[in-house]
């Protein structure tokens, strides 16, 4: 595996046609120095503040050390691979286990050095201190005694990625928000695993976007602002299908949205059940979940980040200064759902019994007097629909008929 990456690109063609390079930032490239299989979430990639000690969910355990110190990460235009501080390549790292998952921080700092009549950073070393620039450059005629310069501005943020070398099929984990008449980037929802799949969204897309089932991308153009709740179902043949809530926020043009931070769920397996409460929250306000098991099924806990943080349906919880995503996991009820006995007005049949497809394997079974010796397995045509058993009762039904379900 080798990491790269490159500078982005200009807002615009710069108005001076002498500028031969875009804007210069310092880069720190930071790596693990061994990798595991644990999987890494997006929310462990926050890491803000480089003077934190405790702030180092990134590393997904491992110990890290610091490949590249600094260099300038600089387009030259004229260049097509954007000349020799356009890219900033990585060393390769063996992946013995070939399961692993590779972790990495980008640190970016203010190029405050000086440049030439083209634009380009002359600054290319950095002394001990962190601070000041290194060595003796000649920039513009003069010699420059880079020592006596300051070239390193502040700190401007940081940038962190991780690998899955073996990932499976799967989905994002937020959507980023967006502008009402400005083109969304085009956001690939789906992590394709290793067999082609299948994808299909559930709910509102603001008018003027779409999502490509095939390709598994989010794109378009917002025409219409707002809060906007969507599902997403991905399949495919070597893997169990997943589904996913979003909440894509689109805002007016030009306005800044206020702070909020995004509350997402998913279910575990896909289809076993539903829930409620996703949306976008101001810090600090609570946020009511609840979970919904599909006939056959049972709620078993909410996890977040892998731990689990609830085994009521119903949870409640204070947003704080991250995004979260919950998933609620569901399993097969161990007692099928109670027969529900319907008297439907259809001519010639008395009444309709109804029960889960889910667990199978259970036995209906009948008895006119409820006496121990006197329960038969059922005989009665079943015309299963919409996930439930279904058998009819023709008129006139006897007097006394007791059904129960027997366990497989």
């Amino acid at each position: 595996m080798q990491a790269v990456i490159e500078p982005p690109e200009p807002p615009e063609v710069p108005e001076n046609p002498d500028i031969e390079f875009g804007t210069a930032v310092w880069v720190k490239e930071i790596r693990t120095t061994t990798h595991n299989n644990n999987k890494v979430e997006l929310r462990d990639l926050v890491s803000d503040d480089p003077d934190d000690t405790d702030d180092v969910n990134w590393r997904n355990g491992e110990p890290d050390e610091i490949e590249v110190e600094w260099q300038i990460l600089q387009e030259e235009f004229s260049k097509p691979d954007g000349g020799n501080n356009g890219r900033l390549v990585a060393a390769p790292e063996n992946l013995d286990d070939g399961d692993e998952f590779v972790t990495r921080r980008y640190e970016f700092y203010e190029y405050v050095g000086p440049i030439d009549e083209n634009g380009e950073a002359k600054a290319t070393n950095v002394g001990p201190d962190d601070l000041h620039g290194d060595g003796i450059k000649t920039i513009n005629g003069e010699d420059i005694d880079l020592s006596t310069i300051i070239v390193v501005g502040e700190y401007k943020g940081a940038q962190m990625a991780a690998v899955d070398v073996d990932g499976g099929l799967g989905l994002i984990d937020h959507v980023s928000e967006g502008e009402i008449d400005v083109p969304y980037t085009d956001r690939r929802v789906v992590v394709a695993g290793a067999a082609p799949f299948t994808a299909a969204v559930e709910g509102p897309l603001p008018e003027g976007m779409e999502f490509n089932a095939i390709s598994g991308v989010l794109s378009g153009t917002p025409a219409e602002s707002g809060t906007f709740p969507f599902s997403v179902t991905v399949d495919e043949v070597a893997s169990p299908p997943v589904t996913k809530n979003y909440v894509l926020m689109i805002a007016e043009a030009s306005a800044v949205l206020p702070a909020t931070y995004i509350v997402d769920t998913s279910i575990s397996p896909a289809a076993t059940g539903q829930t409620t409460g996703d949306g976008s929250y101001a810090p600090g306000s609570e946020v009511s979940l609840h979970a919904t098991p599909a006939p056959g099924y049972r709620f078993e806990n909410w996890t977040d980040n892998g731990a689990v943080v609830s085994t009521n349906s119903s949870h409640t919880f204070a947003i704080g200064d991250v995004n979260r995503s919950l998933v609620a996991h569901f399993v097969v009820a161990d007692v099928p759902t109670p027969i529900e006995l319907n008297r439907a007005p259809v001519p010639g049949v008395a009444f309709s019994l109804e029960w889960s497809l889910l667990p199978a394997g259970w036995i209906l079974e009948e008895s006119p007097d409820l006496s121990p010796t006197s329960w038969r397995t059922s005989t009665r045509d079943d015309a299963p629909h919409d996930g439930l058993h279904h058998i009819e009762v023709a008129e006139p039904a006897p007097q006394k008929l007791f059904f129960r379900l027997k366990k497989p």
